[in-house]
């Protein structure tokens, strides 16, 4: 007698799926960082050349041009702890405004009708 085929993948769910990706992504990501930072941390002298190299271009680039260290300087401080604390009080307010409390809130909680 014939079977149906079995379905491996039915007790993955939407939230199994979709943290699967997420990891992968992360991997895709981390792994190609991960390998220039341990280049770069091994001082060896190909890639401690090259960041020299790149280093003093950049330096040229910014310092016959007060425009570039100008907008440098505003991109760094974008990536700052004030930028952070900015962020982060406005997603609070707009998860608060949608009703998306964390759990164990001290807040009025409202009546569902």
């Amino acid at each position: 007698m014939p079977t149906a085929p079995v379905d491996r993948l039915a007790g993955v769910g939407r939230s199994t799926t979709r943290a699967l990706l997420g990891l992968a992504g992360l991997l895709l990501g981390a792994v190609p960082f991960l390998v220039l930072l341990v280049l770069a941390q091994a001082h060896r002298p190909p890639s401690a050349d090259l960041e020299g190299e790149v280093a003093g271009r950049l330096d040229e680039l910014v310092s016959t041009s007060p425009g570039t260290a100008a907008v440098l300087s505003v991109l760094t401080d974008l990536g700052g702890t004030g930028t952070a604390v900015v962020v982060h009080v406005v997603l609070a307010a707009g998860l608060w405004l949608r009703g998306q409390r964390p759990p164990g809130s001290t807040s009025i909680t409202r009546r569902r009708r």
